[in-house]
């Protein structure tokens, strides 16, 4: 159930262990609203420089923890988001630096309104170091080098310390969301859902998967989503069809058909509608993506480009269904 925050503090569900985390406001951001495990942050620096929204106590994280996933929805301006993590020595790092503009040197500006408000990130590698990461530098590096080495390592157990925000400095990109009056006040807002903290390697997984065409990737687990708005750029309720197909000709694998009820206004209803892909076999796919109104009138059709690196051998698909009225 919805509610809307009237203290300094917000309590929302943690992937670590179902605990609850306590966002406590700053000069410059606040946690405005909630929804489950989503958290709607607003802030404002009219300097456009960097600030911190901080956890009222740390988490602790697990002592065998490699990443970090998470989504969030842009609603105004233009940011960067990194986690702020602390070591066993005290010392803070900041990890990521997730843009909410994607900067891809292959996606022009108009490009990123046919992607979804929802940003999805997750680090391949292994940001915080294995366990035996000094005994293999021991045993690997050159000894005059491994200590210098060890220096840069984080020792455990790290707490999760907060959010720090970086405003868009500008002005070469001030125009790329065509919400320039927001960003060079130095004005935005978000939707973050609870990041998850994960035990496995990311060179270890299973299953890798990149869509070029939506500047998402994710492993295992987190399987592909194509969210309403990733399909057209209309309102009100669509009806579409998606087709997976291993290339623009051939015929396809998997097939889903929806109705969705779109308003870009409220990111948590579009995230709870997206269409969660089936895992495949390696290769390239064609996403293909075709919408109606409400009244039966062709609205767009749109096509993504999906490479898996790792996958399944024998893939389970659901059965093919025919194709609808549309």
């Amino acid at each position: 159930m919805k509610r809307v925050l009237l203290s300094a503090m917000l309590f929302v569900a943690a992937a670590a262990g179902g605990a609850p985390l306590a966002w406590q406001d700053s000069e410059f951001a606040r946690v405005a609203e909630t929804d489950g495990e989503f958290s709607r942050v607003v802030y404002r620096n009219p300097e456009r420089k960097s600030f911190t929204l901080k956890l009222a106590k740390p988490l602790e994280l697990a002592r065998d923890v490699h990443r970090v996933t998470f989504w969030f929805a842009r609603l105004k301006g233009d940011f960067e988001l990194s986690f702020i993590i602390r070591d066993a020595a005290g010392k803070e790092h900041l990890l990521g630096g997730y843009s909410s503009r994607p900067s891809f040197h292959t996606i022009h500006y108009d490009a990123m309104h046919e992607f979804s408000v929802w940003c999805f990130y997750e680090n391949k590698t292994d940001f915080f170091t294995p366990e035996n990461v000094t005994e293999r530098i021991r045993e690997e590096v050159l000894p005059g080098i491994a200590p210098i080495v060890e220096k840069r390592l984080w020792p455990r157990p790290f707490e999760l310390v907060g959010l720090r925000i970086q405003p868009a400095p500008g002005p070469q990109t001030d125009e790329a969301r065509h919400d320039v009056e927001n960003i060079r006040a130095g004005r935005g807002e978000f939707w973050l859902k609870t990041p998850e903290f994960v035990t496995v390697n990311g060179l270890d997984a299973k299953y890798n998967w990149f869509m070029r065409d939506r500047l998402r990737a994710g492993l295992d687990a987190h399987r592909p989503k194509i969210f309403p708005d990733d399909l057209t750029g209309e309102q009100g309720k669509i009806r579409c069809r998606i087709e997976v197909s291993p290339g623009y000709q051939q015929p396809a694998v998997w097939r889903a058909e929806r109705v969705f009820e779109i308003d870009k206004s409220r990111p948590v209803e579009l995230f709870k509608q997206a269409v969660e892909l089936p895992e495949l076999a390696p290769g390239i796919y064609e996403v293909k993506g075709k919408t109606w109104r409400e009244d039966g009138s062709f609205a767009e059709a749109r096509l993504m480009r999906l490479y898996v690196n790792f996958g399944s051998n024998a893939p389970e698909v659901a059965p093919l269904a025919p194709a609808g009225m549309y």
